[in-house]
């Protein structure tokens, strides 16, 4: 007699749930993951609904709860049927799970899961959660809503209640649900026939449902799990990275003989001690090439190692002053959009900051933060100060409005390892009309993306004009601190390459919604449907043209195509003035949605507004 193999997704009802603390984990984990981190939406929503879970509340954990204390809906005024706000982000949650779970997430040990048709999370083991979240993300139909959005889970959100018969839902169950139909009432008559108890005169089928119900799992669950291993490779984008950047339009690979000075063609120098410590309090000296004492002339604090690299060094002078060296483009090669990276090792001690930034190129006459400054990459350990640590870097935009401690910023900590393990690391910046995105060691690896739509009231976005580059290592300074004798002596920070690619011409997504029927006084919403190139990366989207006296907002304003052809957000347009008192007359009106890809390539929706 043969003897088979075991299959590798077999059912695991056996597993050990994951204790709270695993889940709270699991939960920081999520909050910190780029796609998630960066929609405020997404935050707020996986956030409510964690809390309640965690405090025993999921029973109150529904559609207009969601609406009105984690996406800021004025309860008065909430109609789930014409806003769907909930719906809409928790699919698009779904969705980043499911893609999270695919890739970098795959060795969690515990996963959350949003089980279709509920807001209530669940945590799991992974071989629990196969069925539902190791299948790539799915183009689901733009209209398919959660089938009961306002039926919670009782007990915590582990068992879902049905008549007098509380059922545990296996994921692959779910699953099923989805799959078995087009339609929401195809779905939902599959989930209700999982669901549905037996009749209660004839509890002789009793034993022969629950064994079906569990075949029906286990037997989603391989023959999903056969279909990710067998069609994943399948899904690669339409649009790779290369397709759209190709080959470098500008760089500097620093190939010279030891020795070598950076290109004057391309590389100017910050000299002295200025303003005040730079602006900062910095305490060290910058240096070029030949400056006498505290400079050393015979020894430049900027030059080629002759292995590839530009080396930045900071050291000690013999009377005690810190030197060092900032190159800065100006005048030479400003840029204005693309993407622009540098490949560097950074040194990590105490009173450090190595940065790789840009500033506006009319600095001298905007002054600054007017003429724009980003930070692409900075790191300093500080420890008592607001420090990064050695495993952590931060990006910054400052201008103005948004400046110093209230700059817009976002750290990226590397998942194994520090910034000085010996390897190199890229960092890079994806520069687009009214979008700046952040990334790490590979331009799909974006952790920070902001857009005129994250602007503070009153902020100005002054990055759609030219700027030049900036790499510095600068010494103490009101962040860094003072260094100590823990501080290296020389500190030395490499640069491979810095390169500069333009995009080539990608396509923009196309736009369709409803007309928007707005009540006097009041406000509405329509979903905006975008379909674009799978592969092109994020698009920004805006109201372009609003009509006097209306008011007009998209959430989310950024959308991701990196895996999925399909993409939504939410158009809220608003009559209401000053105390609530309507705005605009009543009519018809027409307002314009803006939506900009990588290129600067445009796309615009017209919407119809009815101000009854």
């Amino acid at each position: 007699m043969a003897i088979l193999p075991q299959q590798p997704n077999r059912c695991a009802y056996d597993a050990e749930p994951p204790s709270q603390a695993e889940e709270r984990e699991e939960l920081a984990r999520l909050l910190a993951v780029p796609e998630i981190a960066r929609s405020a939406n997404l935050v707020r929503l996986l956030s409510y609904i964690c809390d309640k879970y965690f405090d025993g509340r999921a029973a109150e954990i529904r559609e207009s709860a969601i609406a009105v204390h984690a996406l800021g809906r004025r309860g008065d005024h909430f109609d789930s049927q014409a806003d769907p706000i909930v719906r809409v982000t928790a699919r698009t949650l779904r969705k980043r799970l499911q893609e999270y779970y695919l890739n970098e997430g795959s060795q969690n040990s515990v996963r959350l899961i949003l089980p279709l048709g509920q807001y209530v999370p669940r945590f799991v083991r992974p071989d629990l959660a196969a069925a539902a979240d190791l299948e790539p993300a799915v183009e689901s139909d733009a209209h398919s809503y959660p089938i009961h959005p306002e039926q919670p889970l009782q007990d915590n959100g582990r068992h879902r209640e049905h008549g007098t018969h509380a059922l545990e839902l296996p994921p692959s169950a779910l699953m099923a649900a989805e799959r078995a139909g087009s339609t929401n009432a195809e779905r939902a008559s599959v989930a209700d026939t999982l669901l549905a108890p037996a009749d209660s005169n004839s509890s002789a089928w009793k034993p022969y449902f629950w064994v079906a119900v569990a075949l029906c799992a286990c037997g989603a669950s391989y023959w999903i799990g056969r279909r990710t291993q067998l069609h994943l490779p399948m899904r690669a984008p339409a649009w790779t990275t290369n397709k759209i950047w190709g080959a470098p339009v500008w760089q500097d690979e620093f190939n010279g003989p030891a020795g070598a000075l950076p290109g004057t063609h391309a590389w100017a120098y910050d000299k002295g001690n200025k303003f005040d410590g730079w602006g900062n309090k910095e305490i060290e000296y910058y240096c070029a090439p030949g400056m006498s004492a505290p400079c050393d002339p015979h020894h430049p604090n900027a030059y080629e190692d002759g292995n590839g690299n530009l080396v930045i060094e900071a050291r000690r002078a013999p009377d005690g002053t810190w030197t060092s060296a900032r190159l800065n483009t100006f005048g030479r090669r400003e840029f204005k959009y693309g993407r622009i990276e540098a490949r560097m090792k950074l040194p990590v001690g105490q009173g450090l900051l190595p940065s790789f930034w840009m500033v506006g190129n009319d600095i001298v006459k905007a002054g600054w933060p007017n003429a724009g400054s980003i930070g692409i990459m900075q790191n300093t350990l500080a420890p008592t100060n607001n420090g990064l640590g050695p495993s952590t870097i931060r990006a910054t935009v400052h201008g103005p409005g948004y400046y110093g401690a209230n700059a817009l910023w976002q750290d990226y900590s590397f998942p194994h390892g520090r910034i000085d393990d010996g390897s190199y690391h890229t960092y890079g910046l994806i520069w687009s009309p009214q979008m700046l995105q952040f990334y790490v060691d590979n331009p799909n690896n974006v952790f920070f993306v902001r857009t005129p739509a994250d602007l503070p009231a009153g902020g100005r976005w002054v990055f759609d004009h030219p700027f030049a580059l900036i790499m510095s290592l600068s010494v103490g300074g009101t962040w860094a601190l003072a260094p100590d004798r823990t501080t290296p002596d020389p500190a030395r920070m490499l640069v491979d390459y810095v390169r500069v690619y333009r995009p080539a011409e990608v396509p923009a997504p196309e736009m369709s919604t409803a007309a928007i029927q707005v009540p006097a006084g009041g406000s509405a919403n329509s979903v905006l449907h975008l379909t674009g190139e799978r592969g092109i990366g994020h698009v920004y989207v805006h109201c372009a043209q609003v009509p006097a006296n209306l008011t007009c907002k998209v959430e989310p304003s950024v959308v991701d195509f990196s895996r999925n052809r399909h993409q939504e957000s939410i158009i809220s347009v608003s009559d209401q003035g000053q105390s609530g008192a309507a705005a605009a007359p009543p009519g018809s009106y027409a307002l314009h949605v803006e939506a900009v890809n990588v290129s600067g390539r445009t796309s615009t929706a017209s919407v119809s507004v009815q101000v009854q």
